[in-house]
């Protein structure tokens, strides 16, 4: 069953980065990549309201694949897969295998993710880099091993230089963590 599953994972992340029509919509990311890919640009330089992160990594795309579609198109899809990966990953540890997969093959079948993976837009990225980001500090609440809320942290860091809305959510992040504290102290104070 597991190997049906990576399967299906190989056969998807292909059909959706060199099959599928992509409705491209990521002309200034593109435009970013090549000049950080030229030199004009510095690496994860901010250029104006956006972050640079994506267009960073299509530029390594380019000097991996060549400057072609789909080192642009490949970065969402690759994503994609990092969150089926993570997602069923991390239900291995908290349910049983067979559920996890089940949520896997789910996750295959939604279409926000598929269309959002198909195209070179920073939605999917973001989206992987708050998954992990809350999986660590979960971990952290639970383990309390200081390195999961490093990760956590450094995560988050991440989806801000992927995406100017990042940048809310790590607020939105940090008051979570504060509260939480706070709320784990008085609760301290209590007992």
């Amino acid at each position: 069953m597991r190997y049906i599953f990576y399967l299906v994972i190989g056969i998807s992340l292909f059909a959706m980065a060199l099959l599928s029509p992509a409705k491209f919509d990521g002309g200034l990311y593109v435009s970013h990549a090549k000049q950080i890919y030229s030199g004009e640009m510095p690496v994860l330089a901010v250029s104006g309201t956006k972050p640079n992160l994506i267009p960073s990594i299509i530029a390594i795309n380019y000097r991996i694949f060549g400057v072609n579609g789909f080192s642009e198109q490949i970065v969402a899809p690759a994503f994609y897969l990092l969150a089926l990966i993570l997602l069923v990953g991390n239900l291995r540890l908290k349910i049983s295998e067979e559920n996890a997969i089940i949520a896997g093959f789910l996750f295959l079948t939604m279409i926000l993710p598929f269309y959002h993976a198909r195209n070179v837009y920073t939605d999917m990225p973001l989206a992987v880099c708050v998954m992990i980001g809350g999986i660590y500090l979960m971990r952290f609440w639970e383990e309390k091993k200081h390195q999961f809320l490093a990760y956590s942290i450094i995560a988050m860091l991440l989806a801000s230089q992927i995406k100017a809305s990042g940048m809310i959510l790590m607020w939105i992040y940090l008051l979570v963590i504060v509260i939480r504290g706070a709320i784990c102290k008085l609760n301290s104070y209590r007992n």
